[in-house]
């Protein structure tokens, strides 16, 4: 899951469109990520008896407890006014998306919507919607070489403030999961 989400927030190479930021603060954002539809997507091809049981551990754990569902991030001018910066910066080492095209083919202060294109058969439509200088919605379809089927997500992002000096405390926290006793067989 936070391989996915960290997907939609990096991935890079030539943009075509003049791009046009963002009408959005800098700063430090929080990202939510309902992980329903990532789950459903995955537990697709499962037995139903398993999917039922990843479901019971989803409803008791509850959605904002899921690993990676909370990610926070520190959006600069640079990234707000180029967004291949974080797809190169995070994309570095890695890879898998070295060879990857990535597109601009919306730009507005209110709206942005991407293309990415990897030879691995790694696939990714984003499209950004701001609510706000404060608060914006992203929507991604991304298709993973390795799942049997395209996965869709909502992430709704939400600025916290200007100081920018305790987002990697803040990820691990979010990372933290505890896994209640739900009764698998063995327990």
């Amino acid at each position: 899951m936070k391989k996915v989400i960290a997907l939609i927030s990096s991935l890079f190479t030539t943009t075509l469109l003049a791009y046009t930021p963002l009408d959005i603060k800098p700063g430090m954002w929080v990202y939510k990520t309902d992980p329903s539809a990532v789950i459903e997507s995955a537990l697709a091809n499962v037995p139903e008896a398993q999917r039922a049981m990843v479901k019971t551990m989803m409803e008791k754990m509850g959605k904002d407890k899921m690993p990676g569902t909370t990610v926070y991030q520190c959006q600069t001018k640079e990234i707000i006014n180029d967004p291949e910066a974080i797809f190169k910066q995070q994309a570095k080492g890695n890879d898998k998306m070295k060879d990857c095209d990535f597109k601009v083919v919306e730009s507005t202060k209110k709206k942005a919507a991407f293309t990415l294109k990897c030879p691995n058969g790694l696939n990714a439509n984003v499209r950004i919607v701001v609510k706000s200088s404060t608060e914006h919605d992203t929507y991604a379809k991304v298709k993973m070489p390795e799942a049997p089927q395209d996965t869709e997500m909502k992430t709704t992002a939400t600025w916290k403030g200007s100081d920018c000096s305790k987002v990697e405390e803040l990820n691990k926290e979010a990372m933290k999961i505890s896994i209640p006793n739900i009764g698998f067989p063995g327990q």
